[in-house]
């Protein structure tokens, strides 16, 4: 008795599904989730912020330049830098605060405070590395010039100042409409 199309599309199914499913994990990435898991709460209270996603992570296929990248709540990582530096877990922090803060546009206007705030955030949570040391400069050149900047709004302005700063990122893009005034006094202008 022959069971049609039907059937044979349905066995077809049936077998496909019941195959043992591959279990191949990626050190790297099993790495990436388990900070995200403990790390993304922190940058939350760290920020004030209330993300409530989730952290994707992909391996670049390609010659990525840079440690890890972040469009939306996908974190690409370099594979080749991980292997030179498998201490930095840092970077990926980096990238959750990017995640986290979920920027709805970066551009010349605030693209230093973005990068400086997620450097800010690789600080404050303990991963400091002898690369990523909060150094004084021009905090409009970005990373860890911005982060310095921010320790020194968190310690005279205030934590809640720092959390407004990326709640105006977060919401708008925009930075608070008093940074200059921050920005001189840190540069001893005024």
């Amino acid at each position: 008795m022959s069971r049609g199309p039907f059937g044979v599309l349905l066995d077809f199914f049936r077998n496909l599904l019941s195959r043992p499913r591959s279990t191949v994990r990626n050190p790297l990435l099993e790495r990436c989730s388990s900070i995200a898991n403990s790390s993304i709460p922190r940058i939350n209270a760290l920020l004030g912020l209330n993300y409530t996603g989730q952290a994707l992570f992909k391996i670049d296929e390609g010659s990525m330049n840079v440690p890890a990248a972040t469009s939306g709540s996908t974190v690409t990582v370099s594979p080749k830098w991980f292997q030179d530096h498998p201490n930095d877990d840092g970077a990926i922090v980096h990238e959750l605060v990017h995640v986290v803060m979920h920027c709805p546009r970066m551009d010349g206007s605030n693209w230093w405070m973005i990068e400086g705030t997620a450097d800010y955030g690789r600080d404050k949570l303990g991963y400091t590395t002898p690369w990523s040391t909060p150094t004084r400069g021009d905090p409009k050149s970005g990373y860890q010039a911005t982060a310095h900047f921010l320790l020194f709004v968190e310690q005279r302005f205030g934590q809640e100042y720092v959390k407004k700063i990326a709640s105006d990122l977060s919401r708008t893009g925009d930075l608070p409409q008093d940074i200059e005034e921050k920005l001189s006094l840190y540069m001893g202008i005024v």
